[in-house]
């Protein structure tokens, strides 16, 4: 069932949730989400599309997708926890399952 509120097309599903509580180290939830990074998604050395599935990948290596790598609990159960999965989103899409790290130099 779908359920429309402010013009945003919202899953009944996931209205319906709650904060977890902090773990011992003062964090909640720190995975189960890939990881969206800023490479452009393009073909590494070697990609060959496939046969079964030709369009999947490489109608997204466009310079305008980015990069996603590893699994996530939104992910069939089978490829959830692979951490070697990369898949492709763009900045503009709604619900794109994924989280980001923060990094710098600490000199």
């Amino acid at each position: 069932m779908l359920i429309y509120r402010t013009r945003i097309l919202v899953f009944k599903i996931f209205i319906q949730w709650e904060l977890l509580k902090d773990d011992l180290c003062g964090l909640g939830d720190t995975g189960g989400a890939a990881e969206w990074t800023r490479t452009l998604f393009a073909p590494q050395p070697g990609f060959k599309p496939m046969d079964i599935y030709p369009g999947y990948s490489a109608d997204f290596m466009d310079q305008k997708h980015l990069a996603v790598v590893g699994g996530s609990w939104a992910l069939h159960p089978r490829i959830a926890g692979r951490k070697s999965f990369l898949n492709w989103w763009q900045k503009k899409y709604l619900w794109p399952w994924v989280t980001f790290r923060l990094v710098r130099d600490i000199e």
